[in-house]
């Protein structure tokens, strides 16, 4: 499954669910994870992959700068490691 669908997919899920869902079009940091969500004060940053794919260095570091800034960050190549994480 391509990239894009499993991030629409996604997003669905998540909006469905009660989440406030963001698409991250452009940064001014390169790596910034695709989707950023919150709701009931939990905020969540999810960078899209195919299923099988791992995300880059790039993506792996701006994923720990936002865990490091109190936020969750995860990548995410499936609705089911979603609805592992997010309980959904």
């Amino acid at each position: 499954m391509r990239e894009s669908k499993v991030q629409t997919r996604i997003r669905e899920k998540l909006e469905k669910a009660g989440w406030f869902v963001l698409k991250i079009i452009q940064s001014n940091k390169n790596g910034i994870p695709d989707l950023f969500a919150f709701r009931d004060g939990r905020t969540v940053w999810i960078e899209v992959k195919a299923p099988g794919k791992k995300a880059d260095p790039l993506q792996e570091l701006r994923m720990e700068e936002l865990t490091a800034a109190g936020m969750e960050a995860y990548v995410v190549d499936s609705i089911d490691v979603l609805k592992y994480i997010l309980d959904i």
